[in-house]
């Protein structure tokens, strides 16, 4: 219930589904997921900031105030968040050949991406940036999509699906967009070392 003061909780999960509202505008929630099993689903409501570590399990966020995510290690998580603030994603442990799958309306930024992003049906701004990784792939959504894929190394390859524009940002590393029919935009920015890049698709650098 919410109260005149701004508070903050904390909240550890247990294995089985788990759904938390949080009534006022200002308060903190901030949940240890790391016991909630992977294809479970944690559902988020309410007015309040919500930050969630440790996660393998599926988020279906409506809250209306911020949400903060920091990924385990699990084949596949899905997170869906439209209660009109921001979503950040920290992704680092998710590992290489993994799935995340972004949806929904919220502004949505992702880092330390190595794991495969599916954004098909995100509406919301994208952001997104890598980690070196010998190959990702990432599905677009029909929001802004902004990919900073610095990170990348000489022969790994960044490959992108879709029908929406995207901004993709390399320096060593190359992007297959075979596939892709969105309007890209690409930049080679700078690199301290000599490299070769190879964009294939419709690329307008």
């Amino acid at each position: 219930a919410a109260d005149s003061n701004a508070s903050s909780n904390t909240i550890t999960t247990g294995s089985n589904n788990l759904s938390i509202a949080g009534a006022e505008a200002g308060d903190l929630i901030t949940v240890n997921a790391a016991a909630l099993l992977d294809n479970k689903t944690l559902t988020l409501s309410g007015a309040a900031d919500i930050t969630v570590n440790n996660l393998i399990a599926d988020i279906s966020a409506t809250n209306s105030g911020t949400l903060s995510v920091t990924l385990a290690d699990a084949p596949a998580i899905s997170i869906s968040s439209s209660g009109g603030s921001t979503t950040s994603i920290d992704a680092t442990a998710l590992a290489d050949d993994r799935t995340l799958t972004v949806s929904g309306s919220d502004s949505t930024t992702i880092t330390g991406l190595q794991a495969d992003l599916v954004a098909t049906n995100q509406t919301g701004a994208l952001d997104v940036t890598t980690v070196a990784v010998a190959g990702l792939s990432i599905a677009t959504g029909s929001g802004s999509n902004t990919i900073h894929a610095e990170a990348l190394t000489d022969d790994q390859v960044l490959t992108l699906t879709g029908d929406d524009a995207a901004t993709i940002t390399l320096s060593a590393g190359d992007l297959n967009a075979a596939t892709d029919s969105g309007v890209l935009t690409v930049t080679i920015a700078a690199d301290s070392n000599a490299s070769s890049n190879t964009k294939i698709g419709r690329a307008h650098v």
